[in-house]
């Protein structure tokens, strides 16, 4: 595309339209900055402000558009100013829609999330396991001493001593 350093369009690409789901004619009734997702907009304009003051020639910058059906529009803005007896006449932009990317990699970051809450939870389960299978084998002994008739006091407290050891 190229823009103005009043942020109007003055000539957009089939890309740019089927990015945005604007028409030409709606897209040149509007400026860049209005289509803009509202949290991207003061860091996007500071970098257009630092090209228009001649601190910088381009930036590249991830930013997000509100799309004419108002879906947001992850992409990647790249703009260079073009100069003419060093005065600047107009912008080109480029904006790569990388929403697909960003869709996917929130994916994959939830899956991650998602699998070290599940080792986790194994971890977890298995701390339980280890006392509940000592406590299962105090009990076994208790069992088995009554079933071998050799049950005594003397048994039951060290039994129970152990068993509160578990817990």
């Amino acid at each position: 595309a190229i823009t103005t350093p009043q942020k109007s369009w003055l000539q957009v690409n089939n890309e740019i339209l089927n990015i945005l789901g604007y028409s030409k004619e709606e897209l040149f009734e509007t400026t860049w900055d209005k289509i803009s997702y509202e949290e991207d907009i003061e860091k996007d304009i500071d970098l257009f402000n630092d090209v228009l003051s001649g601190k910088i020639n381009n930036y590249q910058v991830e930013k997000r558009f509100v799309n004419k059906d108002g879906e947001i529009v992850e992409t990647i803005l790249t703009l260079s100013a073009y100069k003419q007896n060093n005065k600047i006449k107009y912008l080109l932009a480029s904006i790569l829609d990388i929403t697909d990317s960003k869709m996917k990699e929130n994916l994959l970051v939830q899956q991650s999330k998602l699998a070290a809450m599940g080792e986790m939870i194994g971890n977890i389960a298995h701390q339980w396991r280890q006392p509940l299978n000592a406590l299962s084998l105090v009990f076994q002994n208790i069992y088995f001493s009554y079933k071998l008739d050799e049950l005594d006091d003397e048994f039951m407290d060290k039994s129970i001593k152990k068993a509160n050891l578990l817990t």
